[in-house]
């Protein structure tokens, strides 16, 4: 019996310390891939050292934070490779054992990685991606929130999946001639919702319509697919604070986006199309308390509430902010929320193991 219960000991101790790994890993440091060997990029690896373990090789990057950003750990060899940048990774991909290459991210983390670590109320956070400073606003509700992304920032989020993972909803935050903040969460039309997803894009639009003022660097999100939105006679639009705002599509013009433009040039197309669908975003929008308040400012390079383009369909509507005295500008919010694995009871002795580990 006495040799039983050690071996359960013993078990549960090896247990205990892999989960303490893969949470210091995945939670603190960055997002984990087993990866294809045909999915590498060597071009950004600067260098290359015997590191063992995972763990050795992600402590060898964070040594170097101002020029490491990803590591490639071959578990075979124990061979570790630090990388500059970042390799092109979907959420999605396939985490099969049968590969013996294992791809992490090191990152600040951002808002998440913060709230993740109990270390995070609502405020602007600077941290590193790619080896230049990112800045958002953190606007904390409990255990999720939502990540403003600066003007600044908006050239240099690479990839946006690291900010802008989850797809559901977005904040969209208005500013008023007067100074007051309002916000309204967006989603897709009930109908929809559990069919589409919401799209995110920087400079690019795959998949959905072209803006009529595609004045980079600029912030795309999608609703409905050309593939989708094309269909005349279907119902379109997107739902503001709970509340659908729709119309019926007469026309078959495929236009389902907000653009949100970070540079300081002058609109190509200055148009105002205006109805109740177009406005139901703006008009929705509850009143922010002034402690939320983002940063304003008067430099045109700086801050978050940028100049937008909204259309769609034809019938739909279409504003562009230029053509608009009631709102000054918008300001975009990135869901994001804790992991259920960090919210377990023993979340704060791995928290505390972490931290004697110096994991992160």
């Amino acid at each position: 019996m006495s040799n039983l219960f050690k071996f359960f000991q013993v078990l549960a101790i090896f247990v205990f310390y892999y989960i303490v790994i893969v949470e210091c890993s995945r939670s603190t440091l960055g997002r984990t891939f087993f990866i294809a060997k045909e999915s590498l990029n060597n071009s950004i690896t600067s260098d290359t050292l015997n590191a063992g373990s995972l763990l050795r090789c992600a402590r060898a990057c964070k040594s170097k934070e101002s020029t490491c950003s990803s590591v490639y750990f071959y578990e075979k060899t124990g061979i570790c490779s630090l990388n500059t940048g970042y390799i092109n990774v979907k959420l999605t991909e396939t985490q099969s054992l049968s590969t013996n290459v294992q791809y992490m991210e090191l990152r600040d983390g951002g808002c998440k990685g913060l709230l993740q670590m109990g270390r995070l109320t609502s405020g602007e956070v600077t941290y590193s991606e790619n080896g230049k400073s990112i800045t958002v606003f953190c606007d904390v509700h409990g255990d999720h929130g939502y990540s403003f992304i600066s003007k600044a920032a908006i050239s240099s989020l690479t990839p946006l999946d690291y900010v802008c993972q989850y797809k559901q909803e977005v904040m969209l935050r208005v500013l008023r001639p007067g100074g007051t903040q309002g916000e309204s969460v967006l989603k897709q039309l009930h109908q929809y919702q559990a069919v589409y997803n919401l799209s995110f894009f920087l400079n690019r639009y795959d998949g959905y319509n072209k803006p009529l003022n595609p004045l980079q660097p600029y912030f795309y999100l999608a609703f409905l697919p050309s593939s989708m939105a094309h269909v005349q006679g279907t119902i379109q639009g997107y739902n503001a604070n709970g509340l659908d705002f729709n119309f019926t599509s007469s026309d078959g013009n495929p236009n389902s986006y907000f653009i949100f433009f970070a540079g300081n040039q002058r609109f190509n197309v200055s148009r105002l199309y205006n109805t109740t669908m177009i406005n139901g975003w703006i008009t929705a929008a509850l009143d922010v308390s002034t402690d939320r308040y983002l940063p304003t400012t008067n430099q045109t390079d700086k801050g978050y509430f940028m100049p937008f383009e909204v259309h769609f369909g034809g019938s739909g509507g279409l504003m562009m902010s230029n053509m608009i005295t009631h709102v000054v500008g918008a300001a975009v919010g990135c869901r994001f929320a804790k992991d259920i694995s960090s919210q377990l009871l023993f979340w704060p002795i791995i928290y505390q193991l972490c931290l004697e580990c110096s994991c992160h």
